[in-house]
């Protein structure tokens, strides 16, 4: 597929079980505002992911969000940020305001 660009917003969706992500080889910009996921996805091509409004509380121990370079994760309930975001070196927007953070 040359899909791009997917808008998932304000959907009742849960779980990113059964998405067949390898098949969006060209997928760059995926966002997922106001819904029931509570976990991000491991698409390692993504460049750009908006999931803001959700029900994410804890970020995954490992990613491979490598080529991301634009993540907002904001009005969810993220207490903590993981190790392994420092890692990500294209990385250069992310917002996490109105979460749970306590320290960083």
């Amino acid at each position: 597929s040359k899909l791009r660009y997917l808008v998932l917003s304000h959907n009742p969706l849960e779980s990113w079980e059964g998405a067949e992500w390898d098949k969006l080889v060209c997928l760059e910009k995926l966002v997922c505002n106001y819904t029931s996921l509570s976990s991000i996805p491991n698409i390692p091509f993504l460049k750009y992911l908006e999931m803001t409004h959700c029900l994410i509380d804890q970020l995954p121990t490992k990613s491979n969000l490598d080529n991301i370079e634009y993540l907002d994760l904001s009005d969810n309930s993220i207490e903590f940020i993981p190790l392994w975001m420092e890692s990500l070196v294209n990385l250069t927007n992310l917002y996490l305001s109105n979460n749970r953070l306590s320290f960083i």
